[in-house]
């Protein structure tokens, strides 16, 4: 076997050789082949180094780690956990809504405008949810000994909005633990 016999197919990005090695760039993944195991011994192991891992996004590697804590039962002893979800904008509204229409995420992103992410909670605490609970923002579960096992079927399928308003996941977190129905003891 020798560099003649590579075939490179699919589309690659950049290509770079070397050193002795060839580097490939495609679709997120960067191989590294490797001049000197070209002989017929190596030929199966000459592209082993592969860097970029898996493809999926950063929302399904996010989601895969938290529910990998909640699933952990030496997290789960002695600890209570709760989950809620946020991005900028009000009552399901796209981003480029503006007022008088609404107040879309590009409107409560931007400007400092102030929106409303919590508005008090509906239910016994810790079952219920926030009262606000669009795809811009909920406290889907409360805090409480149930929170990990109620929160994995939401967070599986959660998806993205608009967005990452840090006034929204502080609002959500200041009114929960301030409110009438707050965890701490």
């Amino acid at each position: 076997m020798d560099l003649d016999d590579i075939n490179i197919t699919g589309h690659t990005t950049a290509l770079n050789v070397s050193d002795g090695r060839i580097l490939i760039s495609h679709g997120g993944y960067v191989d590294e082949l490797i001049e000197n195991k070209f002989t017929a011994a190596d030929k199966d192991t000459a592209w082993q180094i592969q860097y970029g891992g898996t493809l999926f996004s950063r929302l399904e590697g996010a989601k895969k780690a938290i529910i990998s804590i909640f699933s952990d039962s030496t997290l789960n002893t002695g600890a209570q956990f709760g989950f809620g979800h946020w991005n900028a904008g009000e009552r399901n509204l796209g981003r480029t809504v503006r007022p008088p229409r609404g107040r879309g995420g590009g409107h409560c992103h931007n400007d400092n405008n102030p929106c409303n992410y919590y508005g008090g909670w509906v239910g016994n605490h810790p079952n219920g949810r926030s009262r606000i609970c669009t795809s811009n923002s909920c406290l889907n579960v409360g805090i409480g000994p149930e929170g990990s096992t109620r929160a994995i079927p939401i967070v599986r399928n959660i998806r993205t909005s608009f967005g990452t308003d840090s006034e929204a996941f502080s609002q959500i977190a200041h009114d929960y633990f301030t409110g009438s129905v707050s965890p701490l003891d």
